[in-house]
């Protein structure tokens, strides 16, 4: 009798939340068995695990946000084709067009679109130098950024989806740092980990992607912990995700999240420092300076391999380094003698190796001097966001300061950037219109009425 009350009262539960439970349930029993289950198993649990969270959505467009937030860090899951994974993705955006409307300002209308129309011109260019040179893999790059250019605004239209998003993002990124901790340490999980170069990239498509996943989770979790009035299931979420991101941070084998927790600091200090008081340090520096000792002290105990750390000391030569500096002056150089069209990128890195690791001279070398001109005020673009500071001062510009300026780190150490691709230029977006300004709606959804009045409002007045 005792079972079946236990299926009447899981029966009685609303659907989101049983399949809440019933996905996070799924994503425990993968974690250790997906080395050991057949691949039609893991693509089976993959189409699973992707009409749970469509069903927990329905009657709910919060957690369709959040669902959508937690796909953004996630690109490969071993048995999985990342195509599902893609139309989740493209299809969640879709249905959150149909669920929310939008309700950016206006005053902030005007940088999304010129982010969105530079990013396209960079790829229009980037594409139809590829398609004259028949550079298949430069095509598909040109069309990833086009189309994030194209679909990445009504994401960003769509404030009120923003701080359910970055929660997501948020339940994502732990995931991902789960499995790349379980990569390091050898143990089964949802994906390889590069054991003989010590590269641990988690669900991320590489390790120089999750670190910099990392990082703006970092970012995100330390601005949901800061606000009291932030939901408690936010805040709980933020306070694993400090301790687990951290670990992962230094251990996954990339440095590249450092500099952009650097370019964060950088940026609030810059322009927050007059709040710095001592009772604040000790608030904020005492738990934190706590985190470092204790993830120090399990890395030590438990004998985990901090490759990232290694990076930094020069363990390997600074190989990475070197090599980026070497590619980056070639990729001037190659510009210089062909200024007009470029030597295409697949010809560019079948002579080097590697592509240069910054937007303008990848579309330099890919398309010639007018991308490369075109993603230099790309680049200034967002360096004027940071420039300014946080518009209005309120809690969310702080945190898309912070983002931008993380982000730009992200722009010298990566081909694309946070400008390639529909989750990556989404978020850039979502940071920029919350370092502009951009008021968040009350979480308790109080500021509806208010909203729904303004027309009304508006229409009286003109009248």
């Amino acid at each position: 009798m005792c079972r079946f009350r236990l299926v009447r009262r899981a029966l009685r539960l609303p659907p989101g939340q049983w399949t809440r439970w019933a996905s996070l349930a799924l994503v425990i029993v993968a974690l250790p068995l997906t080395r050991f289950t057949p691949l039609t198993a893991r693509f089976s649990g993959g189409v699973l695990a992707v009409a749970l969270m469509a069903l927990s959505c329905i009657g709910n467009r919060d957690r369709l946000a959040w669902w959508w937030g937690f796909l953004i860090p996630i690109d490969y899951v071993a048995g999985v084709p990342s195509g599902l994974l893609d139309a989740a993705r493209y299809g969640a955006v879709i249905w959150m067009c149909l669920r929310f409307l939008p309700d950016l300002s206006e005053a902030r209308r005007p940088i999304v679109v010129r982010l969105a129309t530079l990013v396209a011109v960079v790829g229009t260019i980037r594409g139809l130098a590829s398609v004259a040179r028949t550079d298949r893999f430069g095509m598909m790059i040109a069309a990833v950024m086009v189309v994030g250019a194209l679909t990445a605004p009504f994401v960003a239209w769509r404030v009120r989806t923003h701080r359910t998003i970055l929660a997501g993002f948020l339940g994502g990124v732990l995931l991902s740092a789960v499995v790349s901790l379980m990569q390091g340490a050898d143990i089964p999980t949802l994906q390889y980990g590069n054991q003989e170069g010590n590269r641990f990239p988690g669900l991320a498509s590489s390790t120089m992607l999750i670190t910099w996943h990392l990082a703006f989770a970092l970012i995100v979790a330390v601005y949901f912990l800061s606000q009291r009035s932030e939901p408690r299931f936010h805040r709980i979420l933020a306070a694993v995700t400090i301790p687990v991101g951290l670990a992962a941070l230094v251990g996954n084998g990339a440095q590249g999240g450092l500099l952009g927790l650097a370019c964060a600091a950088l940026a609030m200090l810059a322009f927050g420092w007059r709040s710095i008081t001592p009772k604040n340090l000790v608030r904020y520096g005492a738990p934190a300076l706590g985190v470092v000792v204790v993830i120090g002290a399990l890395v030590v105990a438990g004998h985990i391999k901090t490759p990232t750390i290694d990076g930094l000391r020069g363990v390997g030569g600074y190989r990475n380094e070197t090599a980026r500096w070497t590619v980056a002056e070639e990729g001037a150089r190659k510009l210089a003698e062909h200024p007009l069209v470029g030597v295409g990128r697949t010809n560019f890195e079948d002579e080097f190796g590697l592509a240069p690791h910054f937007l303008p001279l990848e579309a330099g070398i890919t398309a010639g001097v007018v991308p490369f001109a075109v993603a230099m005020y790309l680049l200034w673009c967002l360096a004027r966001v940071i420039l300014r500071g946080p518009v209005g001062r309120r809690p969310e510009a702080w945190l898309g300061l912070a983002l931008c300026a993380a982000m730009f780190g992200n722009t010298l150490t990566e081909t694309g950037g946070p400008f390639t691709g529909l989750p990556r230029f989404s978020m850039l977006l979502i940071a920029v219109i919350a370092c502009q300004g951009e008021r968040w709606p009350a979480i308790d959804g109080s500021d509806d009425e208010e909203a729904a009045a303004a027309p009304e409002q508006q229409e009286s007045a003109t009248r």
